[in-house]
């Protein structure tokens, strides 16, 4: 068939229909706005007309033309595809360029926004907070470090520099202080400081990188733009050196940056810490030359004699304003020097009359062979008398162990000797002394004396004073024990396993703590001594094996006397005898009373009871006696007792004078009897029934009587007479009804006519004194409260008006 005469026209329509041609608008122009290096961007509420999705922002010097702001993500810095109807823009991480006011250049989505030539349309300027990364700072290790001149837009104190390897994905740089973040920021922003802190960094290039005020700067991680770089002038950290004692010691080829002629290196323990090291020439210091990277220790023959060990080379570059003459400007480890040869810090002890030898010996290239000569001065004079092998001894187990003396007693003079070492392979036959040159430590020659007698008191802290011997000194130490050495055993009760805090006052006072105290039974233990240093340790009994002498645990055997009394007992209370102890003296020995859920020689001594303060003296008769006025109401308390003791806790000198002083618990007194001040409520005309409280009551032979102020508690009066009104108390006295499930007693007095308040007597009789009388107050000796009977007086009249309010007021108690 023949086509159609309109299909020119069809094809038109459908190719109309395939593309859709956006006839676009375009942003308001002028538009502000602002935003922080290393943080997200956001460009907000463009206005404009025909705007779209997709759209795009990137920010230039100029638009149209020119290179790529550094510092803006993208493929040339252009933002995300618009969003919100071609309102919104942001780029896809943190913008990191120079502070600044850049030009917002918009690309509409209907052109091809491939690059910068398409960014024509100016819509506003974009403001950047930050600095000029134009920073190249310089800092030498072991000095304060200022970063200062910083330029910028908007800077503040309080903005953050870190120091890292690489801004935004780095690590900080160990040897700054505070993690590698600045501590003090002054001049708006413009100068950052670890304030007097001094940076131990390796020398290198590291950059600085900012985070903005307000911003989160915590880690390395948000500070993300980079601020320039820092050259740190020191070494490279990682030199080592090997050198031997009684050699010269030299060393070339350190490395780092901004070396120079005339850097320092000192030989220490620690970098920055301690005392000058001995054995090393020029005051422990070598200076470089060649470049920075040879040492030699100044105009010396460089021969060291330090013992063997490894050493912090510390570094130091000195100029006109800094000095490198002690240890203290000696802050950063360049690298390790190793000494092989014996440790020159040894400190051994020996005791005489045991056997001596020298275990866990501490060098660098020890070897079996090696010899140690016990001298007084190493290299030269002679040797001291008395020693095992003329005071020679080789060394096994890899150089470690002396034991060439370890088969015989030391029978020599005390005193303090020096250990000589020689290396094998040097010369040094046994009978001379200049091989044995080297000084490895000292060598004590030590004794306690012995059949001394100290004392602590039982339940108190223990310290013994005036200890006499040998060489001893601080830090030596004490065990209590049933013998000195392998065969005895520690005494329980002992803190500390019985052993006692290092010594004082030059290895004479030994005490075994302030706040814990001895709860070893009484009697007379071994005082055990270990001098520091021991070439044994001071760890078990076998260490322990020279006798000072004898330790008594004076005092009453802890709970061993336990007693009954009754309140306000006649004659009196008396207790005893107190037979079970150690060292009592009887006439001087005091007790006081401390309630029995408290502690002797800690909380007060009851005021009430007892007697209180000084407490009642042990007598001859190795009794204690107490009066009626001594115990007035029942209850249970300790028996604290001083056995001639004065504690270091309280504030005088004076024995059994406090309650600090009364530390041991002799036994429980127990006080039968009520409790004082009761008020018994009863209602008049009725039955009452009550429950008297009290310690140890007995509901066979206590009892309770009322009576008035016409008579008192004890008297030698009628119970029948002991209130005005008889015949309101015909049962008087009261024998209890009931023993309560708490061991209170239950009473019941019959319907009472009278109102008033009236005393109770109790009667508690003293141990194998009878009962209590029925016909008289005598035996009811303590007043333990007031029976209240309450109610309306009798026999009142009132009168009221008919018709009207009617107020009645009835008298009464």
């Amino acid at each position: 068939s023949r086509p159609s005469g309109n299909a020119p026209a069809t094809l038109l329509l459908l190719a109309c229909l395939a593309f859709q041609v956006r006839v676009s608008g375009e942003p308001v122009a002028g538009n502000l706005r602002s935003c922080v290096a290393g943080q997200l961007c956001v460009i907000s509420n463009i206005p404009g007309t025909g705007l779209g999705n997709g759209d795009q922002l990137v920010l230039l010097q100029e638009c149209g033309t020119g290179d790529p702001i550094a510092g803006m993500p993208g493929t040339f810095g252009e933002t995300l595809p618009a969003s919100s109807d071609g309102t919104f823009f942001q780029w896809a991480g943190a913008i990191r360029p120079d502070g600044g006011e850049y030009r917002m250049c918009w690309c509409s989505v209907a052109s091809d926004c491939t690059s910068i030539a398409r960014f024509t349309l100016d819509i506003g300027s974009l403001t950047v907070t930050g600095p000029i990364s134009n920073i190249e700072e310089v800092c030498v290790t072991g000095r304060r470090c200022v970063i200062d001149s910083i330029q910028g837009v908007y800077l503040q104190d309080g903005d953050s520099v870190m120091v890292l390897d690489t801004c935004v994905s780095g690590t900080e740089i160990a040897g700054f202080p505070n993690d590698a973040k600045t501590t003090a920021g002054a001049l708006q922003g413009t100068e950052h400081s670890w304030g007097e802190a001094k940076i131990t960094a390796l020398g290198g290039d590291f950059a600085l990188c900012w985070c903005a005020k307000g911003a989160t700067c915590l880690e390395a991680k948000d500070h993300r733009k980079q601020l320039g770089t820092i050259r740190v002038v020191g070494p490279a950290g990682d030199f080592m050196k090997a050198c031997n004692s009684f050699e010269a010691c030299t060393w070339s080829g350190l490395t780092g940056t901004g070396l120079k002629d005339g850097d320092r290196i000192m030989l220490l323990k620690e970098c920055g810490e301690g005392l000058a090291v001995p054995g090393f020439p020029h005051a422990d210091i070598a200076v470089a030359s060649g470049g920075g990277g040879t040492y030699t220790f100044g105009n010396t023959d460089n021969v060291i004699t330090a013992g063997g060990a490894e050493y912090a080379m510390c570094y130091c570059q000195s100029d006109a304003e800094h000095v490198c003459a002690g240890p203290a400007n000696f802050l950063t480890r360049a690298g390790t020097l190793i000494v092989s040869g014996a440790a020159s810090d040894h400190d051994y002890s020996c005791v005489r009359g045991l056997k001596c030898k020298l275990p866990d010996f501490r060098g660098v290239g020890l070897l079996d062979g090696d010899k140690i000569k016990v001298l007084l001065e190493c290299g030269t004079g002679t040797a001291p008398s008395g020693w095992p092998n003329g005071g020679v001894a080789v060394a096994s187990d890899g150089g470690i162990s002396y034991d060439t003396w370890g088969n015989s007693a030391l029978n020599v003079q005390y005193g303090n000797y020096r250990i000589c070492w020689c290396q094998k392979g040097w010369s040094c036959p046994d009978s001379s002394v200049a091989g044995f040159k080297m000084d490895a430590g000292a060598l004590r020659v030590v004794g306690i004396s012995s059949g001394q007698t100290r004392s602590c008191h039982v339940q108190a802290p223990c310290k013994i004073e005036d200890l006499q011997g040998n060489n001893l000194r601080n830090g030596d130490l004490m065990k209590i024990m049933t013998e000195c050495g392998a065969g005895g055993a520690e005494i329980a009760g002992f803190p500390n396993a019985a052993i006692s805090q290092p010594a004082t006052a030059s290895g004479k006072t030994y005490s075994w703590g302030t706040l814990d105290s001895v709860q070893a039974k009484v009697g007379s233990y071994k005082m055990c001594w270990c001098p520091s240093g021991s070439t044994d340790g001071c760890e078990t009994s076998e260490h322990f094996a020279s006798e000072a002498g004898t330790l008594t645990i004076r005092g009453p055997t802890t709970l061993g006397h336990n007693a009954t009394c009754v309140a306000e007992q006649r004659p009196s209370c008396i207790v005893g005898p107190f037979l079970q102890g150690v060292g009592l003296t009887y006439g001087s020995d005091r007790i006081v009373l401390v309630r029995s859920n408290e502690t002797c020689g800690v909380h007060a001594v009851d005021p009430v009871v007892g007697g209180g303060l000084p407490g009642k003296q042990v007598g001859s008769n190795k009794m204690v006696t107490w009066s009626p006025e001594d115990l007035p109401y029942g209850g249970s308390w300790k028996l604290c007792y001083c056995a001639s003791y004065d504690s270091g806790m309280d504030a005088d000198a004076e024995e059994c004078s406090s309650a600090q002083d009364f530390s041991a618990t002799a036994g429980i007194l127990s006080v039968e009897g009520a409790f004082p001040g009761q008020n018994i409520k009863c209602t008049r005309n009725q039955v009452c029934t009550f429950d008297l409280k009290g310690y140890g009551l007995n509901f066979n032979t206590h009892q309770i009587a009322v009576r008035d102020d016409s008579t008192s508690c004890g008297a030698n009066s009628a119970a029948d007479t002991a209130t005005r009104r008889r015949r309101d108390f015909t049962g008087n006295p009261y024998a209890p009804a009931a023993l309560t499930a708490e061991r209170y007693l239950t009473f019941t007095v019959n319907p009472v006519q009278t109102l008033g308040v009236f005393a109770l007597c109790f009667c508690v009789p003293a141990p194998a004194a009878g009962a209590c009388s029925g016909d008289n107050l005598k035996t009811y000796h303590q007043e333990v409260g007031l029976l209240n009977i309450r109610g309306a007086t009798a026999d009142q009249t009132f009168s009221c008006g008919r018709g009207g309010q009617c107020v009645l007021q009835v008298e009464g108690l």
